[in-house]
Parts: C-alpha cells; sequence; structure tokens
C-alpha cells in the first residue's frame, strides 16, 4: 500500500483517482468543477476528495469571486514525486 492511500484513508484501488487529481492541478490553479473534469471524478465525489487531499495539506483552496480554486502545495508535489505511480513528476 503506498503512503498516499494511508494518510487519505482512501482504499488502494481508489488511489489512482487521486493520484490524477493532484496530477491536473500541478503547475495551474483550477475550479474543482475543472478538477473533476480532468481527473475523470464524478462531481459528487470530487467534493469529498478534494477535502481529503486539503486536510492532508497536499492541495490548498483559494476563493475567486463565485469561485473556489485549487492548486497543489510543496507537499502534494511531493508525495505525486515519490508515490504518483504513472502520474508520478
Amino acid at each position: 500500500m503506498n503512503k498516499l492511500s494511508i494518510v487519505i484513508h482512501c482504499h488502494r484501488d481508489m488511489e489512482y483517482k487521486y493520484q490524477k487529481i493532484l496530477a491536473a492541478i500541478l503547475n495551474k490553479k483550477i475550479t474543482i468543477k475543472e478538477a473533476s473534469v480532468e481527473a475523470g471524478v464524478s462531481p459528487n465525489n470530487i467534493h469529498r476528495m478534494i477535502n481529503k487531499l486539503q486536510n492532508a495539506g497536499y492541495i490548498k483552496k483559494t476563493f475567486g469571486g463565485r469561485n473556489v480554486y485549487i492548486s497543489i502545495t510543496e507537499k502534494g508535489i511531493r508525495i505525486l514525486k515519490e508515490h504518483g505511480g504513472e502520474y508520478a513528476v
């Protein structure tokens, strides 16, 4: 089991979805809806997954007008490098 699945308390079969989210926001700031589309995660699941990643310190949310933007943190980049699987940096 990889470190990412342990830290965010997800099943290892779902770990690749979290990796896809982190890879989708690498070096950019996008809305949660855009991250949902890029990572192929349903809108119903994306908010729960984003909250887990934020609580682990891998992403941060910023507010701009009516939109919520997410971006990857340094800690998120490190975990993606170490345990990103096919999405490793």
